[in-house]
């Protein structure tokens, strides 16, 4: 059996979220009843005449910058001619052989160590309609067909055969996702269609150049484009070890079984007759329009993992998590501005408060927790005026608004830091368990941590632990 690598490329379409649609006016909404935000633009009937979209034009230009893609400042559109049931016009209005941006590359981690996954082309779009079926795309009775789509905004951006692995082709669609929701120019929901992958996979030839590619269309989940990369490469391993040559094909992932199957031999270029689109002319970009996008675009996720790190001294692991969300990232900050130990509030958000989130299946930006609530509930916790264990017996409530020191002594949870009460505390406790005092005194010293809960049970969570350790010591030590 071929015992060589894979090489993956990946072929992203990316709806952008501008209010209208690419050619036209009709909206650019999802979930609407079916075939309701049509136009005689967008289902191409005669005469009728497209007109480009400026702010889907910025949002393309946008993400082209944030690729880090040398941007074109002569870009023509073209026709791209093919038949399918949910294209009406017959062709679709793309930009080919002058795409918007062109060699650029996205930062990645893959277990931590940094990749750049190089773009080879980003191009603007109109997008097709979308199909339903009765049951098996291969063995569909009946279809159905919402143009609802038709003529969507969409930017296509195309890597070089450069990932070799499903961790690196995950790792590539969240990172763009994360990009896109970040510069604001896309939901990146692939379950709505805003985010859609083709994959070209292709098993390395023994020499390790690259092998027969075949494309597996339409994925719409990290999970699916991983499981079909699995099988894929699989099936082309077994088919090479049996002596069975590969074809060139368009293959579609069955989500039920796992595996891919062959929808038709691939187009060539020449398939799709490509010629000047006779009723745009091309989009021209000046330098002061690149400018005043480049002032105007956020602060995209790689460059605010590394300042993370720098600026809070958080390890890479913690800045990875907090700026894999938007939201989270902001809160974070929101937060420390109220003078909250950065390195404490990322664990609360990434651990306590992202469990309990989860279990409710709410989000952060939803819930009633503000960053100075729980910027108070850490610095409540750091001070000693309350314990951990207080802390999340109060979270809750937070997540749901409650002020922190409000609700703390509302509860009775403020602690004790009396020494004297703790101690008169620590030998009650003793006074109760006289057997395992003598047995500490005989040698049996992992009693202390016995004695620990007992007093801990005893203030009823109020006694801080350094406190109850220290003074128990030295109660217990005590000849």
């Amino acid at each position: 059996m071929n015992k060589n690598g894979i090489t993956v490329g990946i072929e992203v379409h990316v709806q952008l979220q501008s209010c209208t649609k690419m050619f036209c006016s009709c909206p650019n909404s999802y979930g609407d009843p079916p075939n309701t935000n049509i136009c005689p633009v967008c289902m191409g009937l005669p005469g009728a005449l497209p007109t480009v979209n400026a702010n889907a034009t910025r949002m393309g230009i946008m993400l082209a910058l944030a690729l880090s893609c040398n941007v074109n400042r002569f870009v023509p559109y073209h026709r791209k001619n093919y038949f399918y049931p949910d294209l009406p016009k017959g062709y679709q209005i793309t930009q080919f052989y002058t795409p918007l941006g062109q060699d650029g590359s996205l930062n990645v981690y893959v277990n931590e160590q940094p990749k750049d996954i190089l773009i080879e082309r980003i191009h603007l779009e109109e997008d097709s309609g979308k199909m339903f079926h009765d049951g098996n795309i291969t063995s569909s009775a009946h279809s159905l067909v919402d143009y609802n789509r038709c003529g969507a905004p969409l930017a296509e951006i195309v890597t070089k055969p450069c990932m070799k692995s499903s961790e690196e082709v995950w790792a590539y669609l969240v990172g763009l996702r994360n990009l896109v929701r970040y510069l604001g120019v896309s939901s990146g929901n692939m379950d709505e269609g805003a985010l859609r992958c083709d994959l070209n996979i292709s098993v390395d030839k023994p020499d390790g150049s690259l092998g027969t590619k075949v494309e597996i269309k339409n994925l719409n989940s990290f999970r699916s484009a991983r499981r079909a990369i699995e099988f894929e490469e699989k099936r082309q391993r077994d088919m090479i070890g049996s002596g069975a040559v590969i074809e060139t094909q368009t293959m579609h992932f069955n989500e039920s079984t796992g595996e891919t199957i062959a929808m038709r031999s691939k187009e060539m270029l020449n398939d799709y007759r490509y010629f000047p689109e006779p009723d745009l002319p091309p989009l021209r970009i000046s330098e002061n329009e690149l400018e005043s996008i480049r002032e105007e675009m956020p602060e995209i996720p790689s460059a605010k993992v590394d300042r993370f790190v720098k600026e809070y001294d958080l390890s890479l692991y913690d800045a990875l998590v907090l700026t894999a969300d938007k939201e989270t990232a902001r809160f974070f900050e929101q937060a420390t501005s109220h003078g909250g130990n950065p390195k404490k509030i990322c664990n609360w958000l990434t651990v306590e408060i992202a469990g309990r989130l989860s279990k409710r299946n709410l989000s952060l930006e939803k819930s009633k927790m503000t960053p100075e609530n729980l910027s108070t509930l850490v610095h409540l916790i750091d001070e000693g005026t309350i314990t951990g264990k207080a802390g999340k017996d109060i979270l809750d409530d937070v997540i749901d608004g409650a002020d922190p020191i409000k609700i703390a002594e509302r509860r009775g949870l403020i602690a004790i830091v009396d020494e004297e009460a703790i101690r008169e505390m620590i030998k009650l406790v003793i006074k109760k368990n006289p057997n395992q005092f003598n047995q500490y005194k005989e040698g049996k010293k992992q009693l202390f941590g016995f004695f620990v809960g007992a007093v801990v049970k005893e203030s009823t969570g109020k006694a801080p632990g350094h406190l109850i350790s220290k003074l128990l010591k030295q109660e217990l030590d005590r000849d």
